[in-house]
């Protein structure tokens, strides 16, 4: 993923971070990038605005959005995604937060409590 993350279903349009988590076999909190738009339309025209930056092949997008009328893309800012210094493994917040298939709301409080480390480029 280098500029996009594609969802098949609506999203919330006042994100301001994704918390990247690598699963198995690291399972852990690799990363955070800010969000720099929510895009919504049809799938077609999603692929044109993203294709540059999706970091997946157009097979890929048509076989992921096969039969809906609308697709989301989360468009990050590129100079604005970071990685952590040190992966905050799955052990030590599996108690607060259940992984979820796909994504998953995080509250203020859980990010801050995650984030409380340096972050590196």
């Amino acid at each position: 993923m280098i500029g996009e993350s594609f969802r098949r279903a609506p999203i919330s349009f006042d994100l301001t971070h994704i918390v990247i988590y690598a699963s198995s076999p690291l399972k852990e909190i690799i990363g955070i990038a800010k969000v720099k738009n929510v895009l919504v339309a049809n799938p077609r025209d999603i692929w044109e605005a993203t294709k540059k930056d999706s970091g997946i092949s157009r097979k890929f997008f048509d076989s992921y959005f096969e039969g809906k009328d609308l697709a989301y893309a989360i468009e990050l800012e590129k100079n604005d995604i970071f990685t952590l210094e040190k992966g905050v493994r799955y052990s030590e917040f599996k108690d607060f937060l259940k992984i979820p298939q796909s994504f998953k709301y995080i509250t203020q409080e859980f990010f801050e409590n995650i984030f409380q480390q340096p972050l590196s480029d």
